[in-house]
């Protein structure tokens, strides 16, 4: 029974080397650095925040800047208030946020920031008190 188990997991084993395929066939060519950019963001702020407190301030750092601005969101979008944040010529915005915001929703609270085009740039979580 012994022999039969290792004949089998020997088997198994050439099979499955044999079935292999090296990665560096299957390897695509790195990008030219040059062409890539990337972009790295920051947001940051108080974890905790009372929702008849306020202004509390948060940073943002790599935003795109556009003249359309970038929207910040508190909650959720139905119930949540958005704003428009306009940032800096380099990348950064100081946004001041009530917690009046929030309007009824407490405990923890997602806040972001999506970029015109609607793809969420930076978020961050909250919990909102009474």
């Amino acid at each position: 029974m012994k022999k039969i188990t290792l004949t089998f997991s020997a088997c198994l084993l050439a099979l499955s080397l044999s079935s292999f395929i090296p990665a560096s066939q299957s390897l695509k060519a790195v990008p030219d650095a040059k062409s890539s950019k990337a972009v790295f963001f920051g947001f940051s702020g108080p974890a905790v925040i009372s929702a008849s407190g306020g202004p509390y301030l948060f940073k943002a750092s790599g935003l795109p800047v556009s003249d359309n601005g970038n929207t910040l969101i508190c909650g959720n979008t139905v119930q949540g208030e958005q704003y428009l944040v306009f940032p800096e010529a380099d990348g950064t915005a100081d946004i001041e946020i009530y917690g009046s915001s929030f309007s009824n929703l407490r405990g923890s609270q997602h806040i972001w920031i999506v970029d015109q085009y609607g793809n969420t740039l930076e978020s961050l979580y909250v919990f909102v008190t009474n």
